[in-house]
């Protein structure tokens, strides 16, 4: 007898979330998209979301760009870090990975079924904002500070 049970599709208590700060080269405003999640609505964050199986975390980034706002990233100025979130609810770990970049686009697009807007801030704004997690402006202002690691830390060929 077969069983159609797959004990494997429990969630995992590690969950793997990718990144990028944009910076827009020509006002120097930081894009951020905010967010229709139930449990986060109205919330801002920068574009980031889960790793995709198979995936690796310089792709999965580049990728919730482009879904949460339509803007393709070709390269990345650098890593600004890894950082962690314990959501004791759920009890699950949240390990996120955020990296930098520029861009000179101005236009967006966003899923408006996952997001309710996306728009340009300065760092001042920034500071003012209803942020999803406290992390988010540390993570911005050591991108402000130029405070970013390159991308050879890692041992996997950067696309």
């Amino acid at each position: 007898m077969t069983s159609n049970i797959n004990f494997y599709k429990k969630e995992p208590d590690i969950l793997v979330v990718c990144g990028i700060v944009v910076k827009n080269s020509k006002n120097g405003k930081y894009l951020l998209v905010q967010e229709a999640k139930p449990q986060c609505y109205g919330k801002w964050n920068f574009p980031a979301g889960w790793l995709d199986p198979g995936e690796n975390i310089v792709e999965a980034a580049k990728r919730e760009v482009k879904e949460e706002t339509g803007i393709e990233i070709n390269k990345l100025d650098g890593f600004i870090g890894i950082f962690q979130d314990i959501k004791k609810v759920k009890k699950k770990t949240v390990i996120k990975f955020a990296f930098a970049a520029h861009t000179d686009k101005q236009t967006m697009k966003f899923p408006d079924d996952k997001l309710l807007d996306v728009q340009w801030f300065s760092f001042r704004e920034v500071k003012n904002k209803d942020l999803r997690t406290k992390d988010i402006l540390l993570i911005i202002e050591k991108f402000e500070k130029a405070k970013i690691y390159p991308l050879d830390l890692f041992n996997f060929k950067i696309i």
